[in-house]
């Protein structure tokens, strides 16, 4: 499923838009849990999409891959922002957690090993679910940053590459050929 080109920065953004449509994938999973994650999934999966289906697997680049890229890297984009606030909330979320629980504990002068065991119950059981949540977010930014920039990178020297291409014939161009012969 890899690809072959001469432009280093495109067969990395492939590479990693392998790996980020798993992870666009699995975040769909969650739609019904955590909406914008889901929604972040779809943007992840489509721009995934766009370069691993539709960018010439194998045999010469369309001559649209400018635009796909550039429509790719603008969902990344999206996609990779909600990942990274989708994070945040959470990690706010189980601070804030942390913080009521200290406060219930000083505010009622529970003692140290009640407190603790109140803390262990509670938070042990709500970090199976989060830290988990916050890894994901966290791996979903990681791939997402550089499959932006290789994704531009490869843009760029594409569309300098179109820039110095002869131009090619189009239909236009037979017609009026045929036509005038």
């Amino acid at each position: 499923m890899c690809i072959k080109s001469d432009v280093q920065a495109f067969e990395n953004t492939h590479r990693l838009n392998i790996a980020l449509l798993v992870f666009g994938i699995l975040s769909l999973l969650g739609f019904f849990v955590n909406p914008y994650g889901g929604i972040a999934g779809l943007l992840t999966v489509i721009a995934a999409s766009l370069i691993i289906c539709c960018a010439g697997n194998g045999g010469p680049v369309p001559q649209d891959i400018g635009c796909k890229l550039m429509a790719s890297v603008v969902l990344h984009s999206i996609a990779t922002i909600a990942y990274g606030i989708i994070m945040i909330l959470v990690l706010v979320f189980y601070l804030n957690l942390v913080a009521q629980i200290q406060q219930f504990c000083d505010a009622d002068g529970v003692a140290d090993a009640d407190c603790e065991q109140q803390r262990a119950i509670t938070l042990g059981f709500l970090n199976i679910f989060i830290w988990p949540v916050i890894i994901f977010q966290l791996i979903c930014v990681i791939l997402g940053v550089p499959t932006i920039i290789y994704g531009l990178r490869a843009r760029t020297e594409f569309q300098a590459r179109m820039q110095h291409a002869p131009p090619t014939a189009t239909a236009v161009t037979v017609v009026q050929a045929t036509v005038a012969a």
